[in-house]
């Protein structure tokens, strides 16, 4: 945890685990994510959809600002009580800014057969 994953808020992620199955008596596997916020003294579970897929698309703007513990659990079918699972910790930062300069005209008609007046504009957004 000391060392989390940053993600931008405006960003869609992607959780995604490798198996590796060494088992003779099944090789049929079915999978759970979990997402817990972290607070100052408590793990906050996070209701999440499509979380029984082995990879598991996080859509930007999903979760709020702050630390998340993820954790993927791996289930054998078939066999009961067979399972691993794995932690990792991401947390979600705000969107840099993105210096963005737009140069534009503005045409402004005076009247019939005058000439046109072009404006220049510099526009600065933070997107």
């Amino acid at each position: 945890m000391s060392n989390p994953t940053e993600i931008p808020k405006s960003e869609s992620f992607i959780l995604s685990n490798k198996v590796v199955i060494n088992c003779e008596a099944s090789d049929s596997t079915s999978f759970k994510w979990e997402v817990f916020r972290i607070n100052e003294n408590s793990q906050e579970p996070v209701p999440v959809r499509g979380n029984t897929a082995p990879n598991f698309l996080v859509p930007p703007r999903t979760l709020d600002y702050g630390l998340y513990k993820i954790k993927a659990t791996v289930f054998m079918l078939g066999i009961e009580d067979v399972y691993g699972s794995d932690t990792a910790y991401i947390k979600i930062v705000s969107t840099p800014f993105l210096d963005v300069k737009i140069v534009g005209d503005i045409r402004i008609r005076l009247g019939i057969d005058k000439n046109v007046s072009i404006i220049r504009l510099l526009a600065d957004l933070y997107l």
